[in-house]
């Protein structure tokens, strides 16, 4: 019987809180969490662990994470690249949205790019370990089918109605 490995995560988001507590949710699910800033520390962590052999299982990123040199470094850096690299990488957004020209901008290049999941703020632990528990059942079940995909909604927790 083989062994159950822990989860190998990136996590990328700009807010330090956010992503000290979205680091907390997923170490206490039993995860090997790096969590990083922005997309550019995301690609440099998530190209030398493909160098290494250790690829991700998965990245949560924030969508918007400007930098004060204005590099490009989004969550949309991240899924093109990623996608075009390893698809099996599962890239799950999480993001606060916005009601503006340029999110909706965004939001539409991500979806082209077929993230695996895209996730509103605020993000309960519950909720954060549920989209965990998916990303585990997903690797779970590439090993006996590689190209199984879930549907984005998947990801979400159902809410019962009361």
């Amino acid at each position: 019987m083989s062994e159950i490995k822990p989860l190998e995560l990136l996590i990328v988001e700009d807010h330090d809180m956010n992503r000290e507590i979205f680091e907390e949710f997923a170490r206490d699910y039993g995860a090997n969490v790096t969590a990083v800033r922005d997309g550019i520390e995301a690609l440099a962590s998530y190209f030398e662990r493909l160098k290494q052999g250790k690829p991700y299982d998965a990245i949560i990123t924030d969508l918007s994470m400007p930098r004060k040199d204005e590099l490009p470094s989004g969550g949309d850096l991240i899924v093109e690249i990623v996608k075009r690299v390893t698809p099996q990488t599962q890239v799950i957004f999480i993001t606060g949205g916005q009601d503006d020209a340029r999110y909706k901008r965004l939001m539409e290049t991500v979806q082209q790019a077929d993230p695996d999941a895209i996730l509103q703020k605020p993000i309960s632990r519950d909720d954060f370990t549920y989209v965990l528990s998916m990303v585990d059942y997903v690797r779970a079940t590439r090993l006996q089918v590689p190209t199984f995909k879930l549907q984005p909604s998947e990801y979400r927790p159902i809410i019962p109605n009361i």
